[in-house]
């Protein structure tokens, strides 16, 4: 609220006003002129809701005539002693307190003639801040003092040397030390008058007390951190800088702790995929960030110090990006054992996507035998078992240039390779990825043989027990077998087949 004019006035009845010329102030001293009359102070004022708002308030009862002598208002436990020409009144409040809280109860005034007492802060050093900002503030009408900015008892809220250097009565008391940097006490200085002008005045010392509080991260604190993927082990950094990120990259402190250390943990929707390796903070051992299956994980750093009932902490959200770089394509051929004559596809793919072919390329091996007798392997592959090393003599396919291949006689006992050069969403680098066959192509066979099953008659018997429970065996397997090796596979007909599984 802001008051904009005061204006008193008298009245004989409390209905019919006049206005006091000249009474434009908000404190008056009644006048011959108004005795046996009543007086009404109003005030126009604007507040947040808007400007020109008014209020007033009346005596309740009629001025009397002048007494021989106004007593002044005192503070209560005032010394007369004139070797000791001071009053001092000691306050507490806890560091940190917000803006408007009172501070301890209020400065007690008397005044032997019962009259309204109006309070003020004098103008001292310690009333304002290096910037002008007022430390404290006080209710004009109940003496309370209260917080006008948010004061700290730890260092960093430091006084000039000379701040409790007041001028004039009451004098600071033979023992303060207020003026000591960083001690948390101020030194205020409280006025109360009568509406005579009568007046004493007291000196309060403010003591800032400490509380407990939480470490604190450092306002540049990282919250984005990196890691790339395909690097083993896998290191989560800073910025542009490659080393692993420490706990003290975090730089968490904690003002009432001293030379405590401050402990870091991981908690978090993702915590489960990290922890602190000493004080590296580290992805747990076997996990391996992948961007195409999680580009980022959400974490939480806690940092927390004291001990028992004074073990607090403080929480960073942190969130760590997964780069993506570029992974190892692959191809896969349609056929595991190609014949000849049989067409064989190639499928290029890559993690990172977007995979466009630019060119293909068929190479066949040398003929791939083991041992000295010159028989040819079973598999185009290292065989720890035979002499076999490595497969090798690859030549290329004259005029096979796309993802299909139809091998020849000439393709017989060897090996198929295709090679594939393409792009990705990486980027436009040419790469290369390459699948093989995993056994030498075999010849092709003039005609497929039926199977046969092992009972010639084509008729077989089998017994099962009543009440045998579902998906149990009915005695023996009913076997077949093919002169070719194919892949064989059973089925059931026959009026009864529903009633059995095969």
């Amino acid at each position: 609220m802001s008051a904009r004019g005061w204006q008193w006035a008298r009245s004989e009845d409390r209905r019919t006003w006049t206005d006091i010329r000249g009474a434009a102030s908000r404190r008056r001293s009644p006048e011959p002129a108004d005795e046996g009359m009543y007086l009404r102070a109003s005030v126009t004022y604007s507040d947040k809701f808007g400007a020109g708002k008014t209020a007033s308030a009346v005596t309740s009862y009629r001025v009397e005539a002048r007494t021989l002598a106004n007593a002044a208002p005192s503070f209560a436990g005032a010394d007369d002693d004139d070797s000791t020409s001071y009053v001092e009144v000691g306050r507490t409040v806890a560091e940190n307190s917000a803006v408007g809280s009172p501070v301890g109860q209020a400065v007690p005034a008397i005044d032997a003639d019962s009259d309204i007492l109006f309070y003020e802060l004098l103008d001292t050093p310690d009333q304002e801040d290096n910037r002008g900002e007022a430390r404290f503030t006080i209710d004009s009408l109940s003496g309370r003092i209260r917080i006008g900015k948010v004061l700290g008892a730890d260092a960093g809220e430091p006084e000039d040397e000379d701040s409790t250097l007041l001028s004039g009565l009451p004098q600071l008391p033979s023992d303060e030390d207020a003026g000591d940097p960083g001690n948390g006490e101020y030194v205020l200085r409280v006025k109360v008058s009568d509406p005579s002008t009568a007046s004493a005045t007291v000196n309060v010392i403010v003591r800032v007390t400490d509380v407990n509080e939480a470490p604190e991260f450092a306002e540049d604190a990282p919250t984005l951190l990196r890691v790339r993927e395909n690097v083993d082990p896998p290191a989560i950094t800073f910025g542009n800088g490659d080393s692993p990120v420490a706990a003290d990259t975090f730089a968490a402190t904690d003002q009432d702790a001293g030379d405590a250390p401050v402990a870091y943990s991981v908690t978090g929707d993702d915590r489960e995929f990290f922890s602190f390796d000493g004080d590296i903070l580290r992805f747990i051992a076997g996990h391996e960030p992948d961007f195409e299956e999680k580009d980022s994980y959400s974490i939480t750093i806690m940092a927390r110090s004291g001990e028992g009932t004074r073990r607090l902490s403080a929480a960073l959200d942190v969130t760590v990006e997964v780069v993506d770089t570029e992974n190892l394509g692959e191809v896969i051929l349609s056929q595991r054992e190609p014949q000849e004559g049989t067409e064989v596809h190639a499928v290029a793919s890559d993690p990172d996507g977007g995979v466009r072919v630019r060119r293909w390329v068929w190479e066949r091996s040398a003929r791939i035998t083991v041992g000295g007798d010159g028989t040819p392997s079973a598999e185009c592959r290292d065989d720890p078992d035979t002499s076999l090393a490595v497969v090798g003599g690859w030549g290329p396919v004259e005029g096979a240039a796309s993802f299909a291949y139809t091998p020849v006689g000439a393709d017989v006992g060897r090996c198929l390779r295709a090679t594939a050069t393409y792009t990705d969403n990486i980027g436009d680098a040419d790469q290369q990825a390459t699948g093989v066959t995993e056994a030498p192509v075999q010849a092709s066979r003039s005609a497929n043989a039926a199977p046969q099953f092992v009972d010639p008659s084509g008729r077989t018997s089998r017994r099962a027990a009543e009440n045998t429970e579902a998906g149990r065996s009915i005695g023996s397997p009913v076997t077949a077998f093919d002169d070719d090796g194919d892949l064989l596979i059973y089925t059931l007909g026959g009026e009864d087949a529903a009633r059995f599984g095969v």
